[in-house]
């Protein structure tokens, strides 16, 4: 069935391999007593190596053996006093936990089946931390209510020290670090982007249009995932980090909160609805335009994404429109990023007017036209 850039497969969790799927075990469906059980729903999850950390609520932070996809093998607990697990990261054998008001953790897994707490950052009262990502050994970034992103040396874990800091609109949500790029995932504020390669001055760059509740993002070679709840999954080119190209989406049945790619190149989500889902992608590009596709409809819940292949050095113009002729009024809409009606980058996602445009003659029945001015 085609959805916009990418095809669904099977509703069902399985592993790839070439073009055949071979149904593994359903966590959900293990029997009491079962090692890979879960206490409570994890609400988030992080795969380094073939160690599985899975933040469970009530229940801690579980560490599972995944060597053997198919028979996970639950190696430890690391449990929490007055809070609860929330993001994990891990940089050899140090892991640190975002741990909400008492800050975070760090903690010694070189032996995952007895992880040993090394160290802590509390903050003050007002201290509420979301997510924590290493950039590298030593650098730890951290997103907390008080102060928006903070940079710590976590050289000695027993002593971290604050490198820098710097405030935005949501100060909440989910850390990634990708080459010297800060990434924050902040739900309804969207996807906010700082250049670090200095963490003692980071610098804000961009913050991603069209995204409505950015919940996890998943990095493999320069390609983004985006979870984007309701919305379901948008693709990013990171050729240029600073100012990722959207390449491609698909409207998940549900909440659509996690993605990722696997070493073969299939690319799976994790939906409130449907469990997990396979997707192959699937094109229809043109000589130069790609998305949407012709004869695609306007969705009620979510922006779509336009696309056109690139040619190096140019900027673009695109336009919208009821009128194949692309009349000037009102009749025409002109895409917009930050104000300005030049692009440079081969990809646009509409903001929130621009995307009401739409609607409004969608229900009216109007067909949509597009082109790109180069």
């Amino acid at each position: 069935v085609p959805r916009d850039g990418w095809r669904l497969d099977e509703p069902v969790l399985r592993e790839r391999t070439d073009r055949d799927f071979r149904l593994l075990r359903v966590l959900p469906e293990l029997p009491d007593g079962d090692p890979a059980c879960l206490p409570a729903p994890p609400t988030d999850c992080t795969l380094t190596g073939d160690l599985l950390l899975a933040s469970c609520q009530s229940g801690g932070l579980l560490i599972f053996d995944v060597s053997d996809p198919a028979a996970p093998a639950r190696l430890s607990t690391f449990t929490m006093t007055g809070t609860v697990p929330g993001q994990a990261s891990v940089h050899g054998n140090l892991m640190a936990v975002a741990a909400g008001a008492l800050g975070y953790l760090l903690v010694d897994v070189t032996n995952p089946s007895a992880p040993v707490q090394v160290g802590s950052w509390a903050g003050d009262q007002y201290t509420f931390v979301s997510g924590v990502g290493f950039a590298n050994a030593t650098t730890l970034w951290v997103m907390n209510k008080r102060h928006g992103f903070l940079s710590f040396n976590v050289s000695d874990p027993a002593a971290p020290v604050e490198l820098g800091r710097m405030s935005t609109d949501s100060n909440y949500g989910r850390i990634y670090c990708y080459e010297s790029y800060v990434y924050c995932a902040a739900e309804y504020i969207g996807v906010t982007v700082l250049e670090a390669s200095d963490p003692s001055k980071p610098e804000q760059i961009n913050n991603f249009e069209g995204a409505t509740d950015a919940y996890h993002m998943f990095f493999s070679g320069e390609t983004l995932l985006l979870s984007d709840g309701v919305t379901g999954i948008r693709a990013y080119d990171l050729e240029d980090p600073a100012n990722p190209c959207p390449t491609a989406y698909f409207e998940a049945p549900g909440f659509a909160y996690a993605a990722g790619i696997l070493d073969n190149g299939a690319t799976v989500v994790s939906c409130r609805e449907g469990g997990l889902w396979g997707l192959t992608p699937e094109s229809c590009d043109g000589p130069v335009l790609k998305l949407p596709c012709e004869g695609a409809s306007v969705a009620p819940f979510y922006q779509p994404i336009f696309t056109w292949k690139d040619t190096p050095g140019a900027e673009y113009k695109v336009e919208v429109s009821t009128d194949p002729g692309f009349p000037a009024g009102d009749k025409t809409l002109v895409g917009t990023a930050g104000g300005a009606k030049k692009l440079e980058i081969p990809g646009w996602v509409p903001g929130d007017r621009s995307w009401n445009w739409m609607k409004k003659r969608d229900r009216k029945g109007k067909t949509l036209y597009w082109r790109v001015a180069i």
